[in-house]
Protein backbone atom coordinates (compact mmCIF):
# COMPACT_ATOMS: atom_id res chain seq x y z
CA UNK A 1 0.00 0.00 0.00
CA UNK A 2 2.73 2.62 0.75
CA UNK A 3 4.39 1.93 -2.97
CA UNK A 4 0.74 3.24 -4.43
CA UNK A 5 0.61 5.66 -2.08
CA UNK A 6 4.41 7.35 -3.25
CA UNK A 7 3.17 6.57 -6.73
CA UNK A 8 -0.17 8.55 -6.66
CA UNK A 9 1.63 11.73 -4.99
CA UNK A 10 4.12 11.42 -8.19
CA UNK A 11 1.07 10.59 -10.41
CA UNK A 12 -0.54 14.19 -9.36
CA UNK A 13 2.86 15.80 -9.53
CA UNK A 14 2.82 14.68 -13.46
CA UNK A 15 -0.22 15.67 -14.19
CA UNK A 16 0.43 19.84 -13.47
CA UNK A 17 1.61 20.48 -16.63
CA UNK A 18 1.87 22.76 -19.40
CA UNK A 19 -0.41 22.63 -22.16
CA UNK A 20 0.60 19.42 -24.78
CA UNK A 21 1.43 20.04 -28.60
CA UNK A 22 -1.69 17.55 -29.31
CA UNK A 23 -4.08 19.51 -26.20
CA UNK A 24 -6.20 21.85 -28.27
CA UNK A 25 -9.40 21.75 -25.55
CA UNK A 26 -10.32 25.29 -24.71
CA UNK A 27 -13.70 24.66 -22.62
CA UNK A 28 -14.73 22.54 -19.63
CA UNK A 29 -15.91 19.20 -20.22
CA UNK A 30 -18.94 18.16 -18.64
CA UNK A 31 -19.52 14.25 -18.76
CA UNK A 32 -22.61 13.20 -20.23
CA UNK A 33 -22.13 9.17 -21.38
CA UNK A 34 -21.94 8.17 -17.31
CA UNK A 35 -24.73 5.41 -18.37
CA UNK A 36 -23.10 2.57 -20.55
CA UNK A 37 -25.47 1.96 -23.36
CA UNK A 38 -27.09 -1.70 -22.98
CA UNK A 39 -28.73 -3.97 -25.46
CA UNK A 40 -31.58 -5.34 -25.21
CA UNK A 41 -32.85 -9.36 -24.74
CA UNK A 42 -35.28 -8.88 -27.45
CA UNK A 43 -32.71 -7.99 -30.36
CA UNK A 44 -30.21 -10.80 -31.69
CA UNK A 45 -26.31 -8.96 -32.55
CA UNK A 46 -23.94 -10.20 -34.27
CA UNK A 47 -19.61 -10.10 -33.26
CA UNK A 48 -17.09 -10.77 -34.38
CA UNK A 49 -13.18 -10.63 -33.04
CA UNK A 50 -10.34 -9.50 -34.82
CA UNK A 51 -6.58 -9.40 -34.08
CA UNK A 52 -3.25 -7.80 -35.35
CA UNK A 53 -1.29 -9.06 -37.21
CA UNK A 54 -3.68 -11.94 -38.20
CA UNK A 55 -6.79 -10.09 -39.28
CA UNK A 56 -7.34 -6.33 -37.92
CA UNK A 57 -6.15 -5.07 -41.67
CA UNK A 58 -8.76 -7.14 -43.99
CA UNK A 59 -11.81 -6.79 -41.18
CA UNK A 60 -10.88 -2.59 -41.53
CA UNK A 61 -10.80 -2.67 -45.25
CA UNK A 62 -14.21 -4.74 -45.23
CA UNK A 63 -15.61 -2.22 -43.21
CA UNK A 64 -14.69 0.64 -45.36
CA UNK A 65 -15.35 -0.99 -48.60
CA UNK A 66 -18.67 -2.32 -47.62
CA UNK A 67 -20.24 1.12 -46.87
CA UNK A 68 -22.73 2.76 -49.04
CA UNK A 69 -24.05 5.78 -47.19
CA UNK A 70 -21.58 6.74 -43.95
CA UNK A 71 -18.09 6.75 -42.76
CA UNK A 72 -17.38 7.99 -39.07
CA UNK A 73 -13.87 7.45 -37.58
CA UNK A 74 -12.51 8.36 -34.53
CA UNK A 75 -8.67 7.95 -35.00
CA UNK A 76 -5.74 9.49 -32.76
CA UNK A 77 -3.50 10.10 -35.95
CA UNK A 78 -2.50 9.15 -39.39
CA UNK A 79 1.04 7.67 -40.01
CA UNK A 80 2.40 7.31 -43.35
CA UNK A 81 3.37 3.69 -44.51
CA UNK A 82 5.72 5.05 -46.86
CA UNK A 83 7.79 7.29 -45.10
CA UNK A 84 5.86 10.38 -45.84
CA UNK A 85 5.80 11.26 -42.20
CA UNK A 86 9.38 10.94 -41.42
CA UNK A 87 11.81 14.03 -42.26
CA UNK A 88 14.54 13.69 -44.14
CA UNK A 89 18.15 14.08 -42.87
CA UNK A 90 18.69 17.68 -42.09
CA UNK A 91 15.21 18.59 -42.52
CA UNK A 92 12.95 19.64 -39.33
CA UNK A 93 9.05 19.15 -42.05
CA UNK A 94 7.73 16.42 -43.30
CA UNK A 95 5.79 15.09 -46.40
CA UNK A 96 5.89 14.37 -50.05
CA UNK A 97 4.87 15.77 -52.61
CA UNK A 98 1.23 15.07 -53.41
CA UNK A 99 1.79 12.99 -56.47
CA UNK A 100 4.08 10.65 -54.94
CA UNK A 101 1.91 10.10 -52.26
CA UNK A 102 -1.10 9.54 -54.23
CA UNK A 103 0.99 7.05 -56.03
CA UNK A 104 2.92 5.10 -52.89
CA UNK A 105 0.90 5.59 -50.08
CA UNK A 106 0.66 2.18 -48.70
CA UNK A 107 -1.27 3.03 -44.96
CA UNK A 108 -4.21 -0.02 -45.92
CA UNK A 109 -7.40 2.32 -45.72
CA UNK A 110 -5.52 5.15 -47.53
CA UNK A 111 -6.79 4.10 -51.14
CA UNK A 112 -10.17 2.98 -49.68
CA UNK A 113 -11.31 5.73 -47.56
CA UNK A 114 -10.85 8.40 -50.87
CA UNK A 115 -12.70 5.53 -53.27
CA UNK A 116 -15.45 5.25 -50.34
CA UNK A 117 -15.72 9.29 -50.42
CA UNK A 118 -15.51 9.31 -54.45
CA UNK A 119 -18.09 6.81 -54.36
CA UNK A 120 -20.30 9.58 -52.12
CA UNK A 121 -20.02 7.80 -49.21
CA UNK A 122 -19.63 10.86 -46.32
CA UNK A 123 -16.28 9.87 -44.57
CA UNK A 124 -15.85 12.06 -41.57
CA UNK A 125 -12.67 11.44 -38.97
CA UNK A 126 -11.93 12.82 -35.68
CA UNK A 127 -8.25 13.03 -34.81
CA UNK A 128 -5.82 14.79 -33.19
CA UNK A 129 -3.62 17.66 -34.55
CA UNK A 130 0.03 17.76 -33.31
CA UNK A 131 1.64 21.41 -33.45
CA UNK A 132 4.67 20.37 -33.17
CA UNK A 133 4.53 18.81 -36.60
CA UNK A 134 5.43 21.04 -39.48
CA UNK A 135 4.18 20.35 -43.54
CA UNK A 136 7.03 20.99 -45.89
CA UNK A 137 6.42 23.46 -48.31
CA UNK A 138 4.81 22.23 -51.46
CA UNK A 139 4.14 18.61 -49.47
CA UNK A 140 1.69 17.18 -47.80
CA UNK A 141 1.41 14.51 -45.05
CA UNK A 142 -1.62 11.65 -45.17
CA UNK A 143 -4.25 13.33 -43.32
CA UNK A 144 -3.66 16.68 -44.83
CA UNK A 145 -3.86 15.00 -48.28
CA UNK A 146 -7.19 13.27 -46.76
CA UNK A 147 -8.48 16.71 -45.73
CA UNK A 148 -8.94 17.98 -49.36
CA UNK A 149 -11.31 14.67 -50.40
CA UNK A 150 -13.47 14.48 -47.15
CA UNK A 151 -14.25 15.49 -43.81
CA UNK A 152 -11.58 16.19 -41.20
CA UNK A 153 -11.87 17.34 -37.62
CA UNK A 154 -9.09 18.60 -34.84
CA UNK A 155 -10.93 17.05 -31.67
CA UNK A 156 -10.94 19.55 -29.00
CA UNK A 157 -13.84 17.79 -26.13
CA UNK A 158 -10.81 16.57 -23.91
CA UNK A 159 -6.98 16.88 -23.80
CA UNK A 160 -6.57 14.24 -26.09
CA UNK A 161 -8.99 11.74 -28.88
CA UNK A 162 -7.32 7.88 -27.87
CA UNK A 163 -10.41 6.14 -29.36
CA UNK A 164 -9.49 3.79 -32.56
CA UNK A 165 -13.49 3.39 -33.37
CA UNK A 166 -15.31 2.96 -36.75
CA UNK A 167 -19.05 3.57 -37.11
CA UNK A 168 -20.41 2.36 -40.48
CA UNK A 169 -23.52 3.05 -42.18
CA UNK A 170 -25.20 4.06 -38.48
CA UNK A 171 -25.08 -0.04 -38.76
CA UNK A 172 -21.63 -1.72 -37.65
CA UNK A 173 -19.39 -0.48 -34.59
CA UNK A 174 -15.37 -1.30 -34.77
CA UNK A 175 -14.00 -0.53 -31.26
CA UNK A 176 -10.15 -1.48 -31.18
CA UNK A 177 -6.73 -0.65 -29.78
CA UNK A 178 -5.49 -0.61 -33.24
CA UNK A 179 -4.12 2.69 -34.60
CA UNK A 180 -3.81 3.88 -38.48
CA UNK A 181 0.18 2.89 -38.27
CA UNK A 182 2.31 0.09 -39.57
CA UNK A 183 3.26 -1.04 -37.05
CA UNK A 184 -0.37 -1.46 -35.12
CA UNK A 185 -1.76 -3.39 -37.90
CA UNK A 186 1.16 -5.79 -38.97
CA UNK A 187 3.81 -6.46 -35.82
CA UNK A 188 1.92 -5.58 -32.58
CA UNK A 189 -0.11 -8.01 -31.10
CA UNK A 190 -3.60 -5.99 -30.64
CA UNK A 191 -7.30 -7.03 -30.30
CA UNK A 192 -11.08 -5.53 -31.42
CA UNK A 193 -14.72 -6.38 -31.45
CA UNK A 194 -16.82 -5.58 -34.55
CA UNK A 195 -20.74 -5.22 -33.63
CA UNK A 196 -23.48 -5.36 -36.22
CA UNK A 197 -26.36 -3.35 -34.15
CA UNK A 198 -28.15 -0.44 -34.93
CA UNK A 199 -28.94 0.47 -31.79
CA UNK A 200 -25.76 0.45 -30.24
CA UNK A 201 -24.37 2.26 -33.97
CA UNK A 202 -27.17 4.73 -32.52
CA UNK A 203 -24.83 5.21 -29.24
CA UNK A 204 -21.62 5.60 -30.66
CA UNK A 205 -23.15 8.06 -33.09
CA UNK A 206 -24.67 10.20 -30.16
CA UNK A 207 -21.22 10.29 -28.95
CA UNK A 208 -19.38 11.17 -32.26
CA UNK A 209 -21.63 13.94 -33.07
CA UNK A 210 -21.34 15.69 -29.81
CA UNK A 211 -17.43 15.64 -30.32
CA UNK A 212 -17.57 16.59 -34.06
CA UNK A 213 -19.76 19.73 -33.26
CA UNK A 214 -16.94 20.91 -30.98
CA UNK A 215 -14.28 20.10 -33.21
CA UNK A 216 -12.55 22.28 -35.56
CA UNK A 217 -11.98 21.89 -39.17
CA UNK A 218 -8.38 20.94 -40.12
CA UNK A 219 -6.57 23.46 -41.45
CA UNK A 220 -4.07 21.81 -44.14
CA UNK A 221 -1.44 24.63 -44.31
CA UNK A 222 -1.09 27.13 -47.41
CA UNK A 223 2.01 25.42 -48.16
CA UNK A 224 3.01 25.59 -51.72
CA UNK A 225 1.00 23.05 -52.98
CA UNK A 226 -0.56 24.42 -56.56
CA UNK A 227 -4.23 24.43 -57.70
CA UNK A 228 -3.51 21.97 -60.41
CA UNK A 229 -1.83 19.73 -57.71
CA UNK A 230 -5.01 20.32 -55.26
CA UNK A 231 -7.38 19.20 -58.36
CA UNK A 232 -5.23 16.20 -58.97
CA UNK A 233 -5.73 15.21 -55.28
CA UNK A 234 -9.37 15.79 -55.69
CA UNK A 235 -10.02 14.34 -58.87
CA UNK A 236 -12.34 11.62 -57.88
CA UNK A 237 -10.76 8.42 -59.67
CA UNK A 238 -10.73 5.53 -58.30
CA UNK A 239 -7.18 4.07 -56.83
CA UNK A 240 -6.82 0.08 -56.65
CA UNK A 241 -6.09 -1.02 -53.41
CA UNK A 242 -2.28 -2.18 -52.53
CA UNK A 243 -2.61 -5.72 -50.78
CA UNK A 244 -2.35 -5.75 -47.25
CA UNK A 245 1.18 -7.04 -46.06
CA UNK A 246 1.42 -10.13 -44.51
CA UNK A 247 4.01 -10.43 -41.67
CA UNK A 248 5.96 -14.20 -41.32
CA UNK A 249 6.89 -15.42 -38.11
CA UNK A 250 9.28 -18.05 -38.37
CA UNK A 251 8.56 -19.54 -34.65
CA UNK A 252 6.00 -21.50 -32.99
CA UNK A 253 3.40 -19.04 -32.22
CA UNK A 254 -0.41 -18.94 -31.88
CA UNK A 255 -1.97 -17.92 -34.82
CA UNK A 256 -5.09 -16.20 -34.22
CA UNK A 257 -8.13 -17.30 -36.62
CA UNK A 258 -10.59 -15.76 -38.48
CA UNK A 259 -14.24 -17.03 -37.44
CA UNK A 260 -17.40 -15.64 -38.63
CA UNK A 261 -19.75 -13.29 -36.71
CA UNK A 262 -21.31 -15.20 -33.97
CA UNK A 263 -24.81 -14.09 -33.15
CA UNK A 264 -26.01 -13.33 -29.30
CA UNK A 265 -28.40 -11.44 -27.15
CA UNK A 266 -28.55 -7.89 -27.30
CA UNK A 267 -28.40 -8.26 -23.23
CA UNK A 268 -25.31 -9.85 -23.63
CA UNK A 269 -23.24 -6.50 -24.96
CA UNK A 270 -22.62 -3.00 -23.22
CA UNK A 271 -20.78 0.15 -24.81
CA UNK A 272 -19.39 2.62 -22.72
CA UNK A 273 -17.07 5.90 -23.53
CA UNK A 274 -14.49 7.57 -21.29
CA UNK A 275 -13.80 10.08 -19.09
CA UNK A 276 -17.83 9.80 -18.74
CA UNK A 277 -18.47 6.29 -17.68
CA UNK A 278 -14.99 4.17 -18.46
CA UNK A 279 -13.89 4.19 -14.41
CA UNK A 280 -17.28 2.95 -13.10
CA UNK A 281 -17.88 0.80 -15.65
CA UNK A 282 -14.17 -1.11 -15.37
CA UNK A 283 -14.78 -1.19 -11.38
CA UNK A 284 -18.03 -3.25 -11.83
CA UNK A 285 -17.03 -5.42 -14.06
CA UNK A 286 -13.68 -6.50 -11.68
CA UNK A 287 -16.24 -6.73 -8.35
CA UNK A 288 -18.71 -9.14 -10.94
CA UNK A 289 -15.54 -11.37 -11.08
CA UNK A 290 -15.53 -14.54 -8.64
CA UNK A 291 -13.31 -17.55 -9.90
CA UNK A 292 -10.80 -16.17 -12.73
CA UNK A 293 -8.93 -12.87 -14.13
CA UNK A 294 -6.60 -12.45 -17.05
CA UNK A 295 -5.47 -9.42 -18.05
CA UNK A 296 -3.67 -9.15 -20.82
CA UNK A 297 -2.45 -5.52 -21.91
CA UNK A 298 0.53 -2.75 -22.93
CA UNK A 299 0.91 -1.35 -19.23
CA UNK A 300 -1.16 -0.83 -15.74
CA UNK A 301 -0.38 3.15 -14.82
CA UNK A 302 -3.46 3.30 -12.78
CA UNK A 303 -2.85 2.26 -8.97
CA UNK A 304 -6.59 2.07 -8.12
CA UNK A 305 -6.62 -0.53 -10.88
CA UNK A 306 -3.86 -1.92 -9.86
CA UNK A 307 -5.20 -2.52 -6.02
CA UNK A 308 -8.42 -4.16 -6.96
CA UNK A 309 -6.48 -6.90 -9.27
CA UNK A 310 -4.29 -7.54 -6.25
CA UNK A 311 -7.29 -7.60 -4.21
CA UNK A 312 -9.44 -10.67 -6.38
CA UNK A 313 -5.96 -12.48 -6.04
CA UNK A 314 -6.10 -12.02 -1.98
CA UNK A 315 -9.60 -13.50 -1.95
CA UNK A 316 -9.12 -16.69 -4.17
CA UNK A 317 -9.75 -15.30 -7.71
CA UNK A 318 -6.90 -16.96 -10.28
CA UNK A 319 -5.38 -13.99 -11.61
CA UNK A 320 -3.04 -13.97 -15.01
CA UNK A 321 -1.36 -10.48 -16.29
CA UNK A 322 0.33 -10.43 -19.31
CA UNK A 323 1.99 -7.35 -20.25
CA UNK A 324 3.79 -5.58 -23.33
CA UNK A 325 7.70 -6.66 -23.59
CA UNK A 326 8.31 -2.89 -24.35
CA UNK A 327 6.52 0.39 -23.62
CA UNK A 328 7.57 3.55 -26.09
CA UNK A 329 6.77 6.29 -24.07
CA UNK A 330 9.61 6.98 -21.04
CA UNK A 331 7.18 8.33 -18.40
CA UNK A 332 4.57 5.12 -18.91
CA UNK A 333 7.56 2.33 -18.69
CA UNK A 334 8.66 4.25 -15.39
CA UNK A 335 5.45 4.57 -14.00
CA UNK A 336 3.93 1.08 -15.67
CA UNK A 337 7.57 -0.37 -14.05
CA UNK A 338 6.69 0.92 -10.70
CA UNK A 339 3.34 0.01 -10.65
CA UNK A 340 3.78 -3.78 -11.50
CA UNK A 341 7.05 -3.61 -8.86
CA UNK A 342 4.76 -2.63 -5.88
CA UNK A 343 1.56 -5.70 -7.68
CA UNK A 344 4.64 -7.97 -7.84
CA UNK A 345 5.75 -7.55 -4.21
CA UNK A 346 2.28 -6.90 -2.41
CA UNK A 347 0.85 -9.99 -4.45
CA UNK A 348 3.26 -12.94 -3.04
CA UNK A 349 2.89 -15.33 -5.63
CA UNK A 350 -0.48 -14.89 -5.93
CA UNK A 351 -0.95 -13.42 -9.75
CA UNK A 352 1.05 -14.76 -12.14
CA UNK A 353 2.44 -12.14 -14.47
CA UNK A 354 3.78 -12.45 -17.87
CA UNK A 355 5.85 -10.26 -20.68
CA UNK A 356 4.56 -10.75 -24.08
CA UNK A 357 6.12 -12.65 -27.19
CA UNK A 358 9.10 -11.07 -28.42
CA UNK A 359 8.48 -11.21 -31.83
CA UNK A 360 5.65 -8.59 -31.10
CA UNK A 361 6.69 -4.92 -31.29
CA UNK A 362 4.58 -4.12 -28.95
CA UNK A 363 1.44 -5.96 -26.86
CA UNK A 364 -0.74 -2.77 -27.82
CA UNK A 365 -3.90 -4.55 -26.78
CA UNK A 366 -6.16 -3.43 -23.47
CA UNK A 367 -7.92 -7.32 -22.79
CA UNK A 368 -9.48 -8.38 -19.75
CA UNK A 369 -11.78 -11.55 -19.16
CA UNK A 370 -13.53 -12.04 -16.24
CA UNK A 371 -14.02 -16.02 -15.51
CA UNK A 372 -13.82 -17.25 -18.46
CA UNK A 373 -17.43 -16.02 -19.65
CA UNK A 374 -17.19 -11.97 -20.12
CA UNK A 375 -14.87 -10.35 -21.80
CA UNK A 376 -13.94 -6.49 -21.74
CA UNK A 377 -11.97 -4.69 -24.85
CA UNK A 378 -11.35 -1.48 -24.99
CA UNK A 379 -9.17 1.97 -26.79
CA UNK A 380 -7.39 2.90 -23.85
CA UNK A 381 -5.28 1.34 -20.88
CA UNK A 382 -5.24 0.71 -17.08
CA UNK A 383 -4.29 4.55 -16.74
CA UNK A 384 -5.47 7.89 -15.30
CA UNK A 385 -5.68 9.77 -18.06
CA UNK A 386 -8.05 6.93 -19.79
CA UNK A 387 -10.31 5.86 -16.77
CA UNK A 388 -10.55 8.87 -14.48
CA UNK A 389 -11.68 9.20 -10.98
CA UNK A 390 -13.68 10.78 -10.13
CA UNK A 391 -15.96 11.64 -12.64
CA UNK A 392 -16.39 15.18 -12.59
CA UNK A 393 -16.28 18.57 -15.07
CA UNK A 394 -13.28 18.38 -16.63
CA UNK A 395 -11.35 22.11 -17.17
CA UNK A 396 -8.96 22.35 -20.44
CA UNK A 397 -5.01 22.02 -19.55
CA UNK A 398 -5.70 21.07 -15.79
CA UNK A 399 -4.73 17.55 -16.43
CA UNK A 400 -4.92 15.01 -18.97
CA UNK A 401 -8.25 13.54 -20.20
CA UNK A 402 -8.61 10.86 -22.99
CA UNK A 403 -11.88 10.19 -24.92
CA UNK A 404 -11.57 6.40 -25.87
CA UNK A 405 -14.54 3.48 -26.04
CA UNK A 406 -15.07 0.08 -24.73
CA UNK A 407 -17.16 -2.75 -24.91
CA UNK A 408 -18.07 -5.92 -22.96
CA UNK A 409 -19.18 -8.97 -24.27
CA UNK A 410 -20.71 -11.94 -22.42
CA UNK A 411 -20.10 -15.36 -23.94
CA UNK A 412 -20.40 -15.73 -27.92
CA UNK A 413 -16.79 -14.32 -28.57
CA UNK A 414 -15.26 -14.68 -25.11
CA UNK A 415 -13.31 -18.20 -26.03
CA UNK A 416 -11.71 -16.40 -29.18
CA UNK A 417 -9.93 -13.72 -26.26
CA UNK A 418 -9.20 -16.77 -24.17
CA UNK A 419 -7.72 -18.63 -26.53
CA UNK A 420 -5.30 -15.73 -27.43
CA UNK A 421 -4.39 -14.91 -23.90
CA UNK A 422 -3.28 -18.99 -23.32
CA UNK A 423 -1.78 -19.48 -26.71
CA UNK A 424 0.40 -16.29 -26.16
CA UNK A 425 1.33 -17.46 -22.57
CA UNK A 426 1.98 -21.06 -24.08
CA UNK A 427 3.75 -19.84 -27.32
CA UNK A 428 6.35 -17.27 -26.70
CA UNK A 429 5.36 -15.12 -23.35
CA UNK A 430 8.31 -14.93 -20.55
CA UNK A 431 7.53 -14.64 -16.95
CA UNK A 432 7.45 -10.90 -16.46
CA UNK A 433 10.45 -8.82 -17.19
CA UNK A 434 10.65 -4.78 -16.98
CA UNK A 435 9.68 -3.13 -20.28
CA UNK A 436 12.36 -1.78 -22.39
CA UNK A 437 11.58 0.88 -24.83
CA UNK A 438 11.69 -1.37 -28.51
Amino acid sequence: MRAFKALALALAVVDERKRAPYDHQNETYEPRFTTPWRGDANDVVAVEAFFSPETSGETARELVQGSRRTIDAYAPGVESWSGCGTPERGSVCVGCEPEKLRDEEQFVLFRDLINAANRGVRVRLLTNLFDNVHECSGRTTVMSYLSEIFEVKTYRTTTFQHSKVLIIDGETVSISSVNWSRTSFIENREAGVRLLSEKAASFAMTVFEFDYELAETWAAPTNGISDDERRNIQDGGFLPPFPIPRRQINEPHYEAPRRPPVSISGDAIELFVSPDAGATTLIDFFKRTNTTLDVYTYQITDEFFAEMILSLAKRGVRVRVVLSRAIYGDQDRRISTRVIDAMRAQSRGKISFYSSPHFYRYAHLKVIISDGSSVAVSTGNLSPSDLPQPIQPFPPHKSSINRDFGIIVRNGIVEDFQKLIDGDVRLGATKYRRPTKY
